[in-house]
């Protein structure tokens, strides 16, 4: 068995040539066409189905592209197919042909011309494939060997449904026994591998769902994004252990409240991004939440309008 890399992308552009006309009397063929792979039950899984173009025996499909995982296993030998269909909007497709080849006979026998074959018809046309492309898709450990940072942000829920500060039973309880609560286990397990490609270990640190009243900064009324130091200046920290400092000295400062809205956070967030879109960084935020959010449509909005960012 000759394997493809499981990270392998296939492209593929397809075009047919004089195709089989199946279709009805006043109107061509409305090609569309479906590549499968064999099943374990002897049946054919979809592993990619085209755009219909109308009334034409010689259509040029878009291009599209499929990992090797998914089209063939990543087996160069694994039975596949294309299945060539007239679209009726009826649901009941009428076959123009189909052909079935391996990936082998194209990344290694550079065949671009297939014949297809009809149960019934001689000539049902034929299949070009105008475009292939074999490429790896780069993951995110691949950018990371590379040489890209990471900037680590964190925002944590101060607000009221977290439980009294004082509670033995509160999220953000501090216990005398070296037991750490659930946001401080958090911060540790993913600061500990994040910080590892944080090449100054500055991050800035955010609480929402508050009313503050830091010696420097205070709110008025409650904050949905604000500095855990305090200091709109100076929101960074130093390392996993001025973020375990900073958490714990700056609760005497805030009086928890509600609701939970994370836009706030999420513009704060996006404006780092864009500072840092110079740099070979990847920006990643880490959100300590307890429950509901009541904001999800301008979060939407707001995750929609940073895709651009390295976020």
């Amino acid at each position: 068995m000759k394997r493809a890399a499981n990270r392998d992308m296939f492209r593929f552009k397809w075009r047919g040539q004089d195709l089989l006309d199946v279709g009805k009397m006043f109107a061509k063929s409305s090609p569309f066409f479906r590549v499968q792979r064999a099943s374990a039950s002897d049946g054919w899984l979809l592993a990619y189905e085209s755009e219909v173009i109308t009334e034409t025996l010689n259509p040029n499909w878009r291009g599209f592209e499929v990992r090797s995982a998914r089209l063939c296993k990543a087996d160069e030998n694994y039975p596949l197919r294309i299945e060539v269909l007239s679209y009726s909007t009826g649901g009941l497709h009428q076959l123009i042909g189909t052909l079935n080849f391996t990936m082998h006979d194209i990344l290694r026998g550079g065949k671009r011309s297939f014949q297809l074959s009809h149960p019934t018809r001689r000539n049902a046309g034929s299949l070009l494939l105008q475009e292939f492309v074999c490429h790896q898709r780069l993951q995110f450990l691949d950018f990371i060997r590379q040489g890209m940072q990471i900037n680590l942000s964190i925002a944590i829920d101060f607000t009221a449904s977290n439980g009294d500060f004082n509670n033995p039973n509160s999220l953000h309880a501090f216990y005398s026994n070296g037991f750490r609560n659930d946001y401080q286990r958090a911060i540790e397990e993913v600061g500990e591998i994040l910080l590892n490609y944080d090449s100054d270990k500055q991050v800035p640190l955010f609480g929402f769902g508050a009313r503050v009243c830091f010696p420097g900064f205070r709110s008025e009324g409650t904050s949905h994004c604000f500095p855990l130091t305090g200091d709109e200046d100076n929101v960074e920290v130093n390392g996993l252990e001025g973020i375990k400092k900073t958490y714990a000295s700056a609760r005497k400062y805030i009086e928890q409240d509600g609701p939970t809205y994370f836009a706030p956070i999420f513009r704060r967030f996006s404006k780092i991004a864009a500072a840092n879109k110079s740099q070979n960084a990847y920006n990643v935020l880490l959100i300590l939440t307890d429950g509901e959010l009541h904001d999800i449509d301008d979060c939407k909005t707001l995750i929609v309008d940073s895709a651009e960012l390295p976020i």
